[in-house]
């Protein structure tokens, strides 16, 4: 099995400073809404931000649900990068058999089996 690093080198092409995102410019209308009405569904283009930069416009902790472990993964240590955090820490990630999260995990990405379990087990 070959071993490979997932970092910010991973898709060069793909990175862009956060304030670049189309998403930047709506900051605060996003805010507003998801204060207003709890259950809100954000669809943009692909790399518009919505994955890295919605949880960080939140602050607290939350489960973006993606279909692979990879996404996951690659999201949560973009995530870290732009935080300025190791991964764990602040931001963190769960999938299967791997939990990577501490006690001051405030952003967490999950694969959808794992936000499904975690509903079932706490649904607070």
């Amino acid at each position: 099995m070959a071993e490979f690093s997932i970092d910010s080198n991973f898709i060069p092409a793909l990175h862009k400073p956060p304030a670049l995102l189309p998403i930047a410019k709506h900051r605060e209308s996003l805010l507003y809404v998801i204060e207003k009405f709890p259950v809100t569904i954000v669809i943009g283009q692909t790399g518009s931000g919505k994955t890295t930069q919605i949880p960080q416009f939140l602050e607290t902790p939350a489960g973006a649900p993606t279909p692979r472990r990879v996404a996951a993964t690659t999201v949560a240590v973009r995530v870290a990068e732009e935080f300025g955090c190791e991964i764990g820490k602040e931001v963190g990630y769960s999938i299967r058999f791997e939990d990577v999260t501490s006690s001051s995990t405030r952003i967490k990405f999950l694969t959808d089996g794992l936000l499904i379990r975690e509903a079932l087990v706490d649904p607070c």
